[in-house]
């Protein structure tokens, strides 16, 4: 009798060992709320004065951790933005409706990917560039630069 009482509490300690070893394994290679992140959603938070409302967000299924980033200066739709962590500066760029006539985005890093509170400013040309440019569109044929 002692015999099949340890033969039943030995498989007892095997059984909750098993099963503790399969919890702790059976996630093996996650993290505690880590997710697939898969592409950025962009989100449109507030509206610039005049703007239309409307839009929406690209539904990936995948939960991202969401930052606000504030995009100012020569773009078409100035603003608050939430988006996706790590979104890089284009994408926003784009979502804020594009570049004004005036922008100047060589001196924007357009591959920074951008953090909560991050701001992006778009800055113009100045004077003495936009009317270089504009003797150039003169000059060239039919008032193109680019073919």
């Amino acid at each position: 009798m002692l015999e099949t009482q340890k033969t039943k509490l030995a498989f007892l300690c095997g059984s909750v060992l098993l099963c503790g070893a399969m919890a702790w394994f059976g996630g093996a290679g996650t993290l505690p709320g880590a997710e697939n992140q898969g592409t950025p959603d962009i989100v449109r938070t507030g509206s610039a004065v005049g703007e239309r409302q409307g839009g929406g967000t690209r539904d990936t299924g995948a939960r991202a951790v969401q930052v606000t980033v504030c995009v100012s200066g020569a773009v078409q739709q100035p603003g608050l933005y939430t988006v996706a962590k790590g979104t890089r500066a284009q994408e926003i760029i784009v979502r804020a409706g594009g570049y004004t006539a005036d922008a100047d985005p060589d001196r924007v890093n357009l591959a920074k990917p951008c953090k909560d509170g991050t701001h992006i400013r778009v800055p113009r040309l100045s004077q003495r560039r936009l009317q270089e440019l504009r003797q150039m569109q003169k000059a060239a044929p039919e008032g193109r630069l680019h073919g």
